[in-house]
């Protein structure tokens, strides 16, 4: 389903979230920026906190246009990809360690048949 919405996108360019429903497709420009800006507020996309964004940085990066509900699915797939990489990535001292101990133990064991 396609529709015209109004969405924020990442200065990066990283990050889009669509603010607005598909109820909201018929309302003149100003009105849809004004309903996007107060779903961000509710939201807690704009604040103070180092994930959010300033109301500034939010205006800068609105936008309208058609939206599709396919769009929305791969950006929270590109989401996920992006958070799994930045989990897999971490190591911990107790990580390092546990390995180093393995790997004098002669590394992985082998699976069982």
């Amino acid at each position: 389903m396609e529709y015209r919405a109004c969405y924020w996108t990442s200065a990066d360019g990283q990050a889009e979230v669509v603010l607005t429903s598909p109820e909201q497709a018929g309302l003149p420009d100003d009105d849809l920026r004004a309903a996007a800006i107060r779903e961000a507020e509710h939201s807690g996309l704009v604040g103070l906190e180092e994930h959010q964004v300033s109301r500034e940085a939010l205006e800068d990066g609105l936008a309208i246009g058609p939206w599709t509900e396919a769009a929305e699915r791969d950006i929270i797939s590109r989401a996920a990809r992006t958070l799994g990489r930045r989990g897999g990535l971490s190591t911990s001292a107790r990580k390092i360690a546990a390995a180093r101990v393995n790997g004098r133990k002669g590394g992985r064991p082998r699976k069982s048949e």
